[in-house]
């Protein structure tokens, strides 16, 4: 049973923004969350905020935001975070986000990700599943 499991932006935005075809999972996702422990970077946070924000509001971001907050544990991204990003970009991972990520789940012993760019973390040591495998294999 996976305890740990981290949620990757796309996975939040998906939920906020209701886009389709993922809102569904997102959703299911979400309403799993008593069964693990959720939880998803500071930098997975700030840019849905700017995303909802953008597509909505403010105030809309600040309220979905608030509410996703009480399900998720935020991880830090602290500056040795971002140093193994920096040293990993381009030999393991090509998007600085995803580095960032990853090794934001590694400093805190995450055991899987959750994301719908699964080629993006194609080199991880963790596994990832899409919302849908995930939500076949562990929460239905």
């Amino acid at each position: 049973m996976m305890d740990k499991v981290f949620l990757d932006t796309d996975v939040i935005l998906d939920l906020n923004l209701k886009r389709e075809p993922y809102f569904l999972n997102a959703v299911q996702v979400f309403k799993a969350s008593r069964r693990f422990q959720y939880s998803t970077s500071s930098l997975s946070i700030a840019n849905a905020f700017y995303f909802i924000r953008k597509a909505y509001d403010t105030r809309q971001a600040k309220h979905d935001l608030e509410e996703i907050s009480h399900h998720l544990k935020i991880l830090d991204v602290r500056e040795s975070t971002i140093h193994k990003a920096l040293k990993i970009l381009f030999d393991s991972f090509n998007d600085f986000e995803d580095a960032v990520q990853y090794n934001a789940c590694l400093e805190n012993n995450v055991e899987c990700i959750i994301t719908r760019n699964g080629k993006d973390f194609s080199n991880a040591s963790i596994p990832v599943y899409s919302p849908k495998l995930f939500l076949e294999m562990f929460a239905i």
